[in-house]
């Protein structure tokens, strides 16, 4: 732990242990073809996988607790497996190698992204913050010439448990240089306020007046208004800031997924926009579409279990 004492000064383990990701990212990107960054995606989850043993333990009991008893155990090890995997190609994934790797990433749903822009509006891109490769998504955009605006909480933690303690480390090397290395796909990293803040609303209003494009998680209980909703037969809560700042200014709502097939192929996947229901009361014109996300995000995380990085970590069981 850091030394709180001293102003938290003293970096504490895990910010130890991120600074020595930092010096991996760092390495592979300076002698690693994509060939050899596949490796170490595999070696890295591999070694993850025997040393954790606890998290290990979390995941095979989550998993279970979701899929029931006819999940047979090959089955569930593959995912158990499969997640560590998908962490550790995530969190390489800060390096935008994929436009080497062929093949590239495949996009589809571009149509749903351009009329929204075609319309001036602006598009709100919903991502889910724990399923999926969510780096590789925005520099596929990227490349198709989409400049995303990122929102993040102040929580961020770049994919790794969170971690509160302060220390010199923390501020000026690991949070700027994850930050560094995302505007490399993206126009901008917004913070959000933990406190509410009309300027900070002005800002992404303005933002999407320009006919920008937003990306936030859905599926993050980050903001004032939370609403709870069912996924995976567990209730997790949601924000209504997107709801509410699409109605105001109607840019759409539109799903953001990354997934890799059963076949190997990375697939970027933008949805058809989610609506919004012009009656009834205004918590359920609030919840409608988040309930609505949540559905979709549910079928994927069913359909490609093993992307789901956060099954050690679930919002339904204590720690």
């Amino acid at each position: 732990m850091g030394d709180r004492g001293a102003g938290g000064t003293l970096p504490s383990r895990n910010h130890l242990y991120l600074l020595c990701v930092i010096i991996l990212l760092e390495g592979v990107n300076r002698l690693g073809s994509p060939g050899l960054i596949n490796r170490v995606v595999r070696a890295l989850a591999s070694l993850a996988y025997r040393i954790s043993r606890r998290k290990r333990a979390r995941i095979e009991r989550h998993v279970s607790h979701i899929f029931g008893p006819s999940l047979a155990p090959v089955e569930r090890a593959r995912i158990v497996r499969g997640a560590f995997h998908t962490f550790w190609d995530e969190i390489l994934s800060f390096i935008p190698w994929r436009g080497a790797r062929e093949p590239r990433p495949e996009v589809s749903g571009l149509e749903h992204l351009r009329t929204a822009l075609a319309a001036g509006r602006g598009a709100i891109l919903w991502e889910s913050c724990s399923f999926g490769r969510r780096h590789i998504a925005k520099q596929a955009l990227r490349q198709h010439g989409f400049r995303i605006h990122q929102i993040h909480n102040e929580t961020h933690r770049a994919g790794f448990e969170r971690d509160d303690d302060q220390s010199w480390l923390r501020d000026r090397v690991v949070f700027p240089y994850f930050a560094k290395r995302e505007r490399e796909f993206t126009e901008e990293v917004i913070t959000l306020p933990i406190s509410e803040s009309l300027a900070f609303t002005r800002r992404l209003l303005a933002t999407l007046q320009r006919n920008g494009i937003l990306c936030i998680t859905a599926d993050t209980p980050q903001g004032r208004r939370l609403v709870s909703l069912q996924i995976l037969g567990e209730t997790n809560r949601f924000a209504t800031g997107m709801v509410t700042l699409s109605r105001s200014c109607g840019a759409p709502l539109l799903p953001l997924f990354c997934i890799q097939d059963h076949d190997g192929r990375i697939q970027v996947i933008i949805e058809p926009p989610i609506p919004i229901p012009n009656e009834g009361s205004r918590e359920a014109i609030l919840e409608s579409p988040l309930r609505q996300y949540a559905l979709r995000l549910e079928a994927y995380i069913r359909r490609y279990p093993e992307q789901y990085r956060d099954w050690h970590y679930p919002w339904w069981l204590p720690t």
